[in-house]
């Protein structure tokens, strides 16, 4: 399926899927192991990518939803795609670190509650 048939439920299932999986990443771990290891931050790293390009997908696809619930905040995420794909000198792990204990939590949480809301509506 190409982005653009994709409905608002299948882009807010794919960024709260994509938040537990970061938060599944984290909970393997503890702050210093994940700033001294590249394994996990990895992984992290890709699911903070992921939730970017969802965000910005969504966006162009659903911008009426996107801006009655600004608190998805797609330019925040691809600002934070941004930082770890093109890592501008060096990629911060403690900025990963903080994102993904943060806001990819906040945004699982926002996404799974607005995925109930349209449930709920049909």
């Amino acid at each position: 399926m190409m982005a653009q048939d994709r409905t608002i439920e299948q882009f807010l299932s794919d960024m709260h899927e994509t938040a537990q999986g970061i938060a599944a990443e984290i909970a393997k771990t503890d702050r210093d192991t994940f700033l001294n290891t590249v394994t996990g931050s990895w992984a992290v790293e890709r699911g903070v990518i992921q939730m970017g390009e969802i965000a910005v997908q969504m966006r162009e696809r659903h911008p009426d939803f996107v801006v009655a619930h600004p608190a998805l905040d797609p330019e925040g995420m691809r600002g934070a795609r941004n930082i770890v794909v093109h890592g501008y000198a060096v990629i911060s792990r403690e900025r990963v670190w903080s994102m993904a204990i943060n806001r990819a939590p906040e945004v699982g949480e926002l996404a799974g509650a607005l995925l109930r809301a349209l449930a709920a509506e049909r």
